[in-house]
């Protein structure tokens, strides 16, 4: 942390455009004076510490980490369902349900990026979660060519119970 503080004295890029009536030797000055920076902050970083790696995970640990990652993923399937559980389906939720607590809307068009998944795709898995009563698509009042996708109240109480243990474990 120390080095990165020491890399903020550094001032690389002017707020404002360099003048015109600098010619090409001054500009070319102005950057070579920026690699330069730029150069001596890499040095800084580099010589920043890394944190200490956690303990080796044992065999034991791994047999218990996976099996509930499975229990986890069973569970899900339960509630809301196998195909919804896992997927495409199950990144646009959680997307949806984080975004809920962060009181930001979610424009269908990054729902479908938040699924990881082609477009056409997305907006296929969209539609099923419309169709199970979990999602809702709302008009967006301010551009007419916009809609969000929102989490309906029964959806909100699947995410909930999915989740289970106040939203702590794993997938």
């Amino acid at each position: 942390m120390h080095n990165l503080q020491e890399c903020q004295k550094y001032k690389i890029v002017e707020t404002e455009k360099p003048s015109s009536s600098l010619g090409l030797p001054q500009q070319v000055m102005m950057l070579r004076d920026a690699a330069d920076q730029i150069a001596q902050m890499a040095e800084i970083l580099a010589k920043e510490e890394l944190p200490p790696q956690s303990a080796p995970v044992s065999e034991a640990d791994y047999e218990a980490i996976a099996s509930r990652h499975y229990s986890f993923r069973r569970r899900r399937a339960k509630i809301l369902g196998s195909n919804i559980a896992c997927g495409p389906a199950w990144d646009i939720l959680l997307d949806l349900f984080i975004n809920h607590y962060r009181n930001r809307k979610v424009a269908v068009s990054d729902a479908t990026i938040a699924a990881s998944c082609p477009h056409a795709t997305a907006l296929r898995w969209i539609e099923v979660l419309m169709s199970v009563g979990i999602v809702r698509k709302e008009p967006d009042p301010n551009d007419a060519r916009r809609s969000f996708v929102v989490l309906t109240a029964h959806g909100l109480e699947k995410m909930h119970t999915s989740l289970g243990d106040n939203g702590t474990q794993t997938s």
